[in-house]
């Protein structure tokens, strides 16, 4: 699951962190602005925050896919074309990979070719313990692993996911979901669904690039465990947030994407491994 998002960073540094190599070629994503939403930058994002989202949108005049790239500001949380009952949107911000291929709500963007990547730099998930008030918010990141990486720059998350366009008054209006699939050990300890994260610059591609990559194809890659997929230059890190702050989604202040020791009682055994995990470095 993950139903908070943080990204403070502003427009043009995301468009510097956003840069995919293939074949030694540099790739840079164009920011597109007729999204119906504008990006800011947030530090605790629930469902319909607007974040933002790379895809491709070739033109007729583009030979290659990857002179399509962009960032486009999109709504979280899935709203598509047609009409539907607004019960049926309370959770769209998710799609259960599972469910993606029959799922009504989805399988039309699926099949138009709306693959897309969402970008932040990292989500809070909450671990339950046993005692009233013992839900622990939690920051979750990619933390640099190998050598050969740039440890100046920004390391922002990619999370699969889809989107769709909506007619509406106003205009056209974009939305997205980002793909879950269960959790594999690199943050089942916290909760048993992730979002699925695109750890190469190689699984970016395969997932947008809807012309060599059929859904099949590009389906197979993300259904695999984060922490199986070969090539990984990032690991799952976290560290413990102030629920304080975090906890109310109205809250979007700096404070809620910094790291906060938690005192825990030592009777309560189900906070013991975690609270080693806690201690992690912080972004």
């Amino acid at each position: 699951m993950c139903g908070r998002l943080a990204c403070s960073l502003d427009p043009e540094e995301i468009h510097n962190s956003c840069t995919i190599t293939k074949n030694s070629k540099t790739i840079k994503p164009k920011w597109k602005n007729d999204s119906g939403y504008t990006y800011k930058p947030f530090y605790n994002g629930p469902p319909t925050t607007v974040v933002p989202v790379l895809t491709f949108q070739p033109e007729l005049n583009q030979k290659d896919v990857e002179e399509s790239l962009s960032l486009v500001p999109m709504k979280w949380g899935f709203t598509p074309s047609f009409e539907v009952n607004p019960q049926a949107l309370a959770h769209t911000h998710n799609c259960r990979l599972e469910n993606v291929l029959k799922s009504s709500l989805y399988r039309d963007s699926l099949n138009s070719k709306k693959r897309c990547v969402v970008v932040a730099e990292g989500f809070y998930e909450w671990q339950t313990a046993s005692g009233p008030d013992q839900k622990q918010p939690y920051f979750i990141y990619q933390g640099v692993e190998s050598k050969n990486v740039n440890s100046n720059k920004k390391h922002l998350m990619h999370m699969a996911g889809l989107w769709t366009i909506k007619n509406t008054d106003e205009g056209q209006k974009y939305s997205c979901t980002i793909l879950t699939m269960e959790s594999d050990d690199s943050l089942n300890w916290l909760h048993h669904r992730m979002p699925i994260i695109l750890n190469t610059d190689q699984e970016i591609l395969t997932w947008l690039d809807f012309k060599r990559f059929n859904n099949d194809e590009a389906l197979k890659i993300v259904s695999e465990p984060f922490n199986k997929r070969s090539g990984s230059e990032f690991k799952l890190k976290s560290y413990t947030v102030n629920k304080k702050f975090v906890n109310k989604s109205t809250c979007n202040e700096k404070e809620c994407m910094v790291k906060f020791d938690v005192k825990r009682p030592n009777t309560l055994d189900s906070w013991l491994k975690p609270a080693k995990k806690a201690k992690m470095e912080s972004v």
